[in-house]
């Protein structure tokens, strides 16, 4: 039993390191996208032969300058941006997983289950969804028991009248 709940932790781990590797790598696209369009500009005003040395001067300075306030700003917007994602995966990850568990359960015939997820995580209307699926199942096999067993009831007394 211990043995399944690592492999549960490790699915879930995994989902939820992967979701926030991709995610991560999404954010520093943007990051040097706007970092490219910000100081790109500059970058090419600087290297214009026409220029004077002063324009030149000038230039280099606003490219300091724009580099002192936007790379801190950036930074802490990436790590507001990447915590934020932390919270949102967790609250993703665990009932998306719960789900997967429920799959397998059904899978394995388990029709008696009902997920839960907590009152801060997301997917409430899934696991709802999951939750009428299995029960209409359930209520379906039940059926289809209790018509095989008035068949085989009805089978008997026939061979017995025969």
């Amino acid at each position: 039993m211990n043995n399944e709940h690592q492999n549960r932790r490790m699915m879930r781990s995994s989902f939820q390191s992967r979701f926030l590797t991709v995610s991560i790598l999404h954010y520093l696209a943007i990051t040097l996208t706007f970092a490219s369009v910000v100081f790109f500009p500059l970058m090419m005003q600087l290297d214009d032969p026409s220029l004077v040395l002063d324009q030149r001067v000038e230039y280099a300075n606003q490219f300091l300058s724009l580099h002192q306030r936007v790379w801190p700003a950036l930074l802490v917007v990436v790590a507001l941006l990447v915590i934020h994602l932390a919270y949102f995966s967790h609250r993703f990850a665990g009932p998306f997983q719960r789900c997967k568990r429920a799959f397998q359960q059904v899978a394995d015939g388990d029709l008696t289950l009902t997920t839960t997820v907590r009152k801060s995580d997301y997917l409430h209307e899934e696991v709802g969804a999951l939750n009428d699926m299995v029960s209409a199942l359930r209520t379906n096999v039940e059926g289809v028991k209790t018509q095989s067993a008035q068949a085989r009831t009805a089978y008997a007394d026939l061979e017995k009248a025969l």
